[in-house]
């Protein structure tokens, strides 16, 4: 199998590159892959070390290893489980696995640090969004009455910037609001606009991506010589997306109606027109897995992109509006200072 049909397959969590280094060596080498595992996770603490327990406890009570992996969410990524599942269907289980080792060692060492480096940025912009809020409601309650006080005394208006200030800060629990909610959001939904491989928290695996790795899947299908209609059929079944698992099942019925595989994965928009044609083109497995492969990584860099761009454009928003509001308050607080010496300095002179 070429190892770079599982590029979208990547494992970024130390606990699960070492877990398919266990599996693959115990595969190979015929090692008790139950006490293997359970020895591997006195290496991690907490959830980690948890996960690959219960993973060693499943195997010990003669579980297969795939399904001990899906009862398991958090020993691996769902999408890495599938491509296992989809191993073991196709017969391709240590392929699956070699792919998978192969192709991690040859990991983009700065893909990591630019993920972070954006999720910081969106992080960091939520957060500045909601100190900002709690720091303008502060002024609100405490400062701005006593300024308005004040220039009530002097019987002067206030200047047109504080106006326009405390206009918008009369509003002030609505800025709490967004700024708890933004950074909130943040920490919850990050991994659905950074390619990341799982989510937090244990929920469902991200959208982004899914489309790239079914193609990745359906390449591997083919070059492991089984009938594609076959490998929808498990894919319909086991795909952990429920929008694409229906959308399979919907296709896998056309292909026993008569339908040609493409143009059934077409007719549910699971394959582009151009692919459809492309694919229906020539007979060959290894050109229609490359095309697939092809199509993957043009998938890929295109969520990847708009990921990137989605994080840096509310980053960017994010930035402006407080930009303005500072300003406005800074504005507001120095002429409404200059305003009162003057004032004072008028009161002065009249007496």
């Amino acid at each position: 199998m070429n190892s770079a049909i599982s590029r979208s397959f990547q494992l970024t969590r130390p606990h699960e590159r070492a877990l398919v280094r266990v599996l693959w060596m115990s595969h190979r080498r015929h090692f008790n892959t139950a006490i293997m595992i359970d020895r591997l996770a006195t290496e991690f603490s907490r959830r980690p070390g948890r996960d690959l327990r219960q993973v060693a406890r499943l195997l010990a009570e003669g579980t297969p290893i795939v399904d001990a992996l899906e009862q398991t969410p958090g020993a691996l990524d769902p999408s890495v489980v599938l491509f296992l599942r989809l191993g073991s269907e196709t017969g391709t289980y240590p392929e699956t696995l070699q792919s998978l080792i192969t192709d991690n060692l040859g990991m983009d060492p700065t893909a990591e640090f630019r993920t972070s480096s954006m999720e910081t940025q969106f992080v960091q912009s939520a957060g500045g969004f909601m100190i900002a809020s709690l720091v303008i409601s502060f002024f609100m309650v405490f400062i701005v009455p006593t300024i308005e006080k004040m220039f009530a005394d002097f019987g002067i208006s206030l200047p047109a910037p504080m106006v326009w200030f405390i206009a918008i800060g009369q509003y002030f629990p609505w800025l709490i609001i967004p700024g708890v909610v933004l950074y909130l959001a943040s920490l919850l939904i990050r991994p659905l606009l950074i390619s990341r491989d799982a989510w937090p928290f244990g929920l469902e695996h991200r959208m982004l991506q899914a489309g790239s790795q079914l193609l990745d899947l359906l390449a591997m299908i083919v070059q492991s010589k089984r009938p594609v209609s076959a490998g929808i059929a498990t894919l319909s079944r086991v795909h952990p997306i429920g929008s694409i698992r229906r959308r399979l099942v919907q296709a896998s019925r056309s292909i026993q109606q008569g339908e040609n595989e493409w143009q059934a994965l077409a007719d549910v928009n699971l394959l582009s027109s151009a692919n459809q044609h492309a694919l229906q083109l020539t007979d060959d497995r290894w050109t229609q897995a490359w095309l697939l492969h092809r199509s993957a990584n043009a998938r890929s860099m295109a969520a990847n992109l708009q990921s990137a761009f989605m994080v840096r454009s509310l980053s960017l928003l994010t930035l402006l509006v407080l930009a303005a509001i500072v300003m406005l308050a800074a504005v507001g607080m120095f002429m409404s200072i200059y305003g009162l010496v003057e004032a004072m300095a008028h009161a002065e002179n009249i007496g």
